[in-house]
């Protein structure tokens, strides 16, 4: 196993080593398709085809989350990463792509992916007190703080403490 994560590691550097490619908002399309995101957002393509990472601040503070249900609210997610940290290469490549984490974001969440190192992050990461990535800060519907996750987590494990602190 630990073999395996230095490969995905070694792997994932050179290509982590630039900013995420961005492309306009996908527009939802039938079934599965990315959460709506507002008039001239962009989102990373670092995750075709699944959740819409928002990259400009003003369309983040500006998105709400969809409606979600008594049990399962909206919420936004604050992705603090650092390029080639490792833990953010396994959520980037086995977490964020499960199929049943992905569609839970999609429904009820507004996602912003924040390079640790970066001066966009700077403020977030002090009022929230981040200081390693990956680091996942959870806000409620209105913007509050609701929790943080630290560390890679398997995406069942992710799915469920987002769904706990979403509450």
């Amino acid at each position: 196993v630990f073999l395996l994560a230095v490969l995905l590691f070694l792997s994932s550097c050179e290509k982590d080593a630039g900013p995420p490619r961005e492309r306009p908002a996908p527009a939802p399309t039938g079934e599965g398709a990315a959460a709506p995101v507002p008039e001239g957002a962009v989102v990373s393509g670092a995750f075709p085809g699944q959740v819409a990472w928002i990259e400009d601040p003003v369309a983040w503070e500006a998105a709400q989350p969809l409606a979600g249900t008594d049990e399962q609210p909206g919420f936004k997610l604050l992705y603090f990463r650092t390029p080639r940290e490792l833990g953010c290469s396994l959520l980037e490549k086995f977490s964020f792509a499960d199929a049943a984490l992905s569609a839970y974001l999609k429904t009820h969440a507004v996602a912003r992916w924040m390079p640790l190192a970066s001066a966009a992050a700077d403020t977030p990461a002090r009022w929230y007190g981040v200081k390693e990535a990956p680091t996942l800060v959870v806000l409620d519907r209105a913007g509050g703080y609701a929790g943080t996750i630290l560390g890679y987590l398997p995406p069942a494990k992710l799915l469920s403490e987002l769904k706990s602190l979403a509450l």
